[in-house]
C-alpha cells in the first residue's frame, strides 16, 4: 500500500500537480506506520518527499512541520545526506537565503560537523549553501570564503554535480560592485558545462548574468540574457520560471514608463500565480504594483489608496535587501520613525547587514534620517568593500567600489530634503561665503553644519 501509494505521488509530481502528490505521500506515510518493524531510513526519505511536495504545493507550514519530524529521525539516526536534503528544501535558493532562518543554519552546521574533511561531495554541499545562509550571508568575506573552499574541494573531486552546486553558490557570494566580473565568469562556466539538455543550472547562470548585467549599465546584453532565460524556461515548460521570466518583463515595462502595459501585465501575474499557488506571487505582485502607483501617481496617492499603517511592524521582517525600499517609502509617507530604524539597523552590526549591489546601496543611503546615521551608512560602506574612503587616490584608476561609494556619498550630499523630512525642521542656508577649513565636508558626506559647503575640493559637493 505505501510503495503504491509513494508511485502515485510521483506520477502526479510529474503533472505538476503538486497537493495530490502531497496527499499520495500522507497515504503512504500512514501505510507505512503500519509496518512492522519500523525502519526509519525509509521513514525519513518519504518525509523528505511528503515536505517537498508539500513545499512546491505552497503549503509552506505544512511544510516545515513535516521538516522537522524529518530532522529529528536523520540526526537520531547520522542521516547527514537527509538533513542537508531538509535545508534545501526550506531554502532551496540563494534568492531566498538572504531572510535569517536559525533551523537551517543550525543543520547546516551539524552536518558540516558530522562530515568528513576533504573533497567530500556533501561537505562541498554543505559549504555551499552555508556561504548564502544567514548569518555568514551578512558577512562578505566569510561568505566568499566558504564558497571558494567549496569550489576548491569540487574542483580536486572533479565530478561535475559537485562543481555545480558550489559555482551555484558562488553566485550569492560575488553579489558585490567589486565582482561582475568574477560573477559573469563563473556563469559563463555554468553555461558551458550544462550541456543539451539544459537545466536548472543554466536557468540560474542567466538569471544572474541578466541582473549583474544590468548593474553594470549593459542593457542590451542584459536584454539577450533575459531572452535566453524565457526561452529555456518555455521550452523545458518550467511554469514557475516562465512567470518569472514575464515578471521581469513587467518590470522593464514599469521602468520604460509604459504604466499601462506594466499595469496589465501585473493582473495577468497575480491570476496566473493564484492558478499556479505561488507562495510568492501575490507579494511579488503586489510589489510592482505598489511601484507603479508611486511612480505614476505619486506616494500620497499610494497611501490613499493601500493600508500603509503596517509597514512601521513589518519592515523587519521583510528581507534585507528590500528594507531600504520600504524605508524610503515609509519617509515618504511620513512615517519618519520606520526610515530612521532601518537604516540605524542595517549599519549597527559595521555594514554587514547591507544589501549587496551598487543600487541597493543606494536606496539605502535614500533612507538617511540625520548627519549621524548618514556618516555610519559611509562608514559601514566603506568596511563592507575593504577598500579606503570616498577621497580620491591618484596613485590607482577609480574602480567600481569608488564609483559605487562616491555616488553614496553624492546621494546623501545631495538629501537636504529628505534631512528636512526627517528631523521636522529647516536647517538655515549656508551663506554665501567660501567655509572655513573647520566646516568643509567630511569625505563622502556634508558638513554637519552646512547644506553643502561647495568647496572646490570636497567631494560631497563636486
Amino acid at each position: 500500500m505505501a510503495a503504491a501509494a509513494e508511485q502515485a505521488a510521483h506520477a502526479a509530481a510529474r503533472l505538476q500537480a503538486f497537493s495530490d502528490a502531497a496527499n499520495f505521500c500522507r497515504w503512504a506515510l500512514e501505510a507505512q506506520g503500519l509496518d512492522q518493524p519500523q525502519q526509519p531510513r525509509a521513514r525519513a526519505q518519504l518525509l523528505r518527499l511528503h515536505a517537498q511536495f508539500e513545499q512546491l504545493a505552497g503549503n509552506g507550514q505544512d511544510a516545515l512541520r513535516t521538516i522537522g519530524l524529518l530532522v529529528d529521525i536523520a540526526r537520531q539516526h547520522g542521516y547527514t545526506d537527509l538533513l542537508l536534503e531538509a535545508a534545501r528544501i526550506i531554502r532551496p535558493t540563494h534568492l531566498m537565503g538572504a531572510r535569517a532562518d536559525p533551523q537551517v543554519s543550525t543543520i547546516l552546521e551539524d552536518a558540516l560537523r558530522a562530515l568528513p574533511e576533504g573533497a567530500n561531495a556533501l561537505r562541498i554541499q554543505a559549504l555551499s549553501q552555508l556561504s548564502w545562509i544567514p548569518p555568514y550571508a551578512l558577512d562578505m568575506k566569510r561568505s566568499k570564503e566558504l564558497s571558494a573552499e567549496a569550489v576548491a574541494l569540487a574542483r580536486q573531486r572533479s565530478e561535475p554535480g559537485s562543481l555545480v552546486v558550489a559555482l551555484h553558490a558562488r553566485l550569492y557570494a560575488l553579489g558585490g560592485p567589486d565582482d561582475i566580473d568574477a560573477l559573469l565568469a563563473v556563469t559563463d562556466e555554468m553555461l558551458r558545462s550544462d550541456v543539451s539538455p539544459r537545466t536548472w543550472v543554466s536557468l540560474e547562470a542567466l538569471s544572474a548574468r541578466h541582473t549583474a548585467l544590468i548593474q553594470r549599465g549593459e542593457l542590451v546584453q542584459a536584454d539577450a540574457a533575459r531572452a535566453g532565460y524565457g526561452h529555456l524556461a518555455r521550452e523545458q515548460k518550467w511554469p514557475e520560471a516562465i512567470w518569472s521570466h514575464d515578471r521581469l518583463c513587467a518590470q522593464r515595462k514599469l521602468l520604460e514608463g509604459d504604466f499601462a502595459g506594466a499595469e496589465a501585465a501585473i493582473g495577468e501575474l497575480r491570476a496566473r500565480s493564484r492558478r499556479l499557488r505561488l507562495s510568492h506571487g501575490a507579494a511579488l505582485s503586489g510589489i510592482m504594483h505598489a511601484a507603479l502607483t508611486i511612480q505614476r501617481d505619486g506616494p500620497r496617492a499610494f497611501a490613499s489608496r493601500w493600508d500603509t499603517s503596517h509597514f512601521s511592524l513589518a519592515i523587519h521582517d521583510a528581507m534585507p535587501s528590500v528594507r531600504p525600499g520600504i524605508g524610503r517609502l515609509c519617509a515618504s509617507l511620513g512615517q519618519h520613525g520606520p526610515a530612521k530604524s532601518v537604516l540605524e539597523s542595517m549599519v549597527g552590526d559595521g555594514g554587514f547587514a547591507l544589501p549587496k549591489g551598487r543600487a541597493r546601496n543606494e536606496r539605502a543611503a535614500r533612507t538617511a534620517a540625520s548627519a549621524r546615521t548618514r556618516l555610519l551608512c559611509v562608514r559601514a560602506l566603506a568596511a563592507r568593500t575593504h577598500a579606503r574612503p570616498i577621497a580620491k587616490d591618484r596613485t590607482r584608476p577609480a574602480g567600481p567600489s569608488d564609483r559605487a561609494r562616491r555616488d553614496v556619498g553624492n546621494e546623501l550630499a545631495r538629501s537636504s530634503r529628505a534631512r528636512r523630512q526627517v528631523t521636522g525642521a529647516e536647517r538655515p542656508r549656508a551663506a554665501a561665503k567660501r567655509p572655513s577649513a573647520a566646516n568643509t565636508c567630511a569625505p563622502g558626506m556634508a558638513s554637519p553644519n552646512r547644506i553643502q559647503c561647495r568647496s572646490k575640493d570636497c567631494p560631497a559637493c563636486m
